[in-house]
């Protein structure tokens, strides 16, 4: 996949995020359904499973809302960082678009050195 087609990408899903975590910010998080709950994580990089069972259980509702308010408090801690150093923050990138081009950018990297 070229490097662009992939920027776009991960900057639409990283849009995404944004307005979702604005939309939690408003409304709350204790609004959303279970299922709700445990996309809202797993899109995040949080896992809705109990890595602790030998069969997968989805965790418990109470520790998948710390999860997510961890999560939107990173956010508007980023955010006010970013508009302390930049008023333009809406064109920097979101953290989550920096996570998945860093890894892209490893995969790269391990890629073209085993062709050599």
């Amino acid at each position: 996949m070229p490097s662009s087609v992939l920027y776009r990408w991960l900057q639409s899903r990283a849009r995404q995020v944004v307005e979702d975590d604005q939309r939690l910010l408003q409304e709350g998080i204790s609004q959303l359904t279970a299922r709700e709950l445990q996309h809202a994580v797993f899109r995040r990089g949080f896992s809705p499973f109990d890595a602790s069972r030998s069969t997968p259980v989805v965790r418990d509702t109470r520790a998948m809302q710390q999860d997510l308010q961890f999560w939107l408090d990173e956010q508007l801690n980023h955010q006010e960082r970013q508009r302390l150093i930049d008023d333009s923050s809406s064109d920097a990138l979101h953290p989550l678009s920096l996570a998945y081009l860093q890894a892209y950018n490893a995969a790269n990297q391990v890629l073209v050195a085993s062709k050599r």
